[in-house]
């Protein structure tokens, strides 16, 4: 049995939401990386939510550009989680910066902490703190890790499981691993994160690997689940297919198809919450359809599409495995596979 208390975590959960998200431009010209879409939520939803269901009940955000709208987005959100909001003026000097200005704030024991551009499954980080809590670690700094997969960051692991190398191994190592991009930090090795940014160093991994050097001990947790690294246009709809394959009876959306279901429309209908759909179009699922929507006559869409609020498709159109932004708009007679839309823009996969 887990000693978790049945209370909540006595663990505060940090996300680093600061980044301008350049890997994603030109989507996030104007858009925070936390607004992704992910299926009928942002990517910042889903995440506060995941802690949630994980047992924690504090929450602290680190943002940086756009960061007024993510304050404003953050506030307004119900939740039973007590978040706090902290700005990040010098954001550009690096996710370590970032970091150690929203530590500078927690009064917390420990924390766990990711970057907002990271998605995990329901049970992943409940898994790994029941693991966290029974295993009583003496190592002040824990890494999450997949060994599973070779995408992301190699974590190189001696015999005992010490962490001796992010990217490249720092002395003799037994195996490998790679880091699924969360951290857990005991309040003692606050400061030194904070030093290492203090002396210029842009990089949590670069950190890391200095501390590592300086004979810090640095544990591991194999984690037991589903992660995504979201980076760029495959990756959103990579995420995306994985979520409309496993909708909830729960989403909160007008029309939501399963894998293998199809709904056509013999005549043009409205439907609540604003979604109008004309005669003629065919729905392959999965597909989710948000509020305030507009399919026109004609049309066939998905399967693996999601159409977020406010989105408005022409007659004539084919849509397959394509994300939809808010207010997304798509003229008549378009064909878009592999794609993301926002405006009246098409940003296709490059896998």
């Amino acid at each position: 049995m887990s000693d978790i208390p049945s209370g909540g975590l006595e663990i505060r959960a940090v996300i680093l939401a600061a980044g301008k998200g350049t890997r994603l431009r030109p989507l996030t010209n104007d858009l925070s990386k936390a607004f992704v879409q992910i299926g009928d939520k942002t990517l910042v939803d889903v995440l506060v939510e995941n802690y949630e269901a994980a047992g924690i009940t504090s929450l602290t955000v680190g943002v940086g550009w756009q960061g007024d709208v993510l304050r404003s987005h953050l506030e307004e959100r119900q939740s039973a989680m007590d978040i706090e909001v902290v700005d990040v003026p010098d954001y550009e000097d690096g996710p370590l910066r970032t970091l150690t200005t929203t530590l500078r704030t927690v009064e917390d024991e420990t924390v766990i902490v990711g970057p907002v551009d990271q998605l995990m499954d329901d049970n992943l980080v409940s898994n790994a703190l029941e693991q966290y809590h029974d295993k009583k670690s003496p190592e002040d700094i824990i890494l999450l890790v997949d060994l599973s997969t070779k995408k992301g960051t190699q974590v190189f692991l001696d015999e005992a499981g010490l962490v001796v190398g992010l990217g490249t191994p720092l002395r003799d190592y037994d195996s490998t691993a790679c880091s699924a991009m969360l951290m857990i930090i005991s309040k003692s090795r606050y400061r030194t994160f904070i030093e290492s940014a203090n002396k210029g160093v842009p990089k949590v991994s670069e950190a890391l690997n200095q501390l590592i050097t300086e004979g810090a001990k640095v544990g591991h947790i194999p984690i037991e689940g589903t992660w995504f690294d979201i980076d760029t246009v495959h990756d959103i709809l990579q995420v995306n297919r994985f979520v409309l394959r496993h909708m909830q009876e729960s989403v909160n959306a007008p029309i939501s198809i399963r894998l293998g279901d199809t709904m056509e429309f013999g005549q043009s209908i409205a439907l609540p919450a604003e979604v109008f759909v004309e005669c003629g179009v065919s729905l392959h699922g999965p597909v989710l359809v948000q509020e305030n929507c507009k399919i026109a006559k004609n049309t066939i869409i998905g399967p693996d599409v999601v159409i977020a609020k406010g989105a408005e498709i022409g007659a004539n159109c084919r849509i397959e495995n394509t994300t939809l932004f808010k207010n997304a708009k798509i003229r008549k007679n378009t064909n878009i596979q592999d794609a993301v839309v926002f405006d009246s823009e098409v940003l296709y996969s490059e896998e």
